[in-house]
């Protein structure tokens, strides 16, 4: 599997004939013109669909990233939510609203801000979102990895279980 600059991926020829014996669709994936074509010759012998040839974003790569940022896919109940609210809510449901959390909290707000000049709500927002479905769906996810256990809001949102001022962790660690 190759993905290129706009994240679509293209597969292989083993992968694609796999991808027949499995009845999986790769339309949503392919990007390759040569392997669709020989999926949609080999498609016939199965009785399945053919795939239409995807077309690549008419936009420059920075340009196309940007949008997507911008644009996080996610209900309207997650898109809408006040998650700074969500955030001291949490706090109350752990029992650590108080002053050291409080600041350190605060003090991390404002490093996420220096790093994403138009706000990290976005992402905050689609993070609380994919770590509802994850739990919803019976998705295993870790403890903590890296530097990211330091994040006193990833924490809160459940990204990680590690509260890091109980393990004397600095956020700058993870928002250099």
């Amino acid at each position: 599997m190759i993905t290129n600059e706009y994240g679509q991926v293209a597969f292989d020829t083993r992968e694609v004939i796999d991808s027949l014996y499995q009845n999986i669709d790769l339309c949503r994936y392919s990007l390759d013109d040569k392997e669709i074509q020989l999926y949609n010759e080999n498609s016939k012998l199965f009785g399945l669909d053919e795939l239409e040839i995807p077309v690549l974003p008419n936009a420059d790569v920075y340009d196309y990233h940007k949008t997507k940022n911008e644009n996080w896919t996610m209900p309207d109940h997650y898109r809408n939510i006040d998650i700074h609210k969500y955030l001291v809510e949490r706090m109350q449901e752990l029992d650590i609203m108080n002053t050291s959390y409080t600041n350190y909290l605060a003090g991390e707000i404002e490093q996420w801000n220096r790093l994403f000049p138009n706000g990290p709500e976005k992402l905050w927002k689609f993070l609380h979102y994919f770590m509802d479905v994850c739990k919803e769906n019976d998705c295993v996810n870790g403890v903590g990895r890296g530097s990211s256990v330091s994040s006193l809001v990833l924490y809160l949102l459940g990204v990680h279980y590690i509260d890091p001022i109980k393990y004397n962790l600095h956020y700058k660690e993870f928002l250099r």
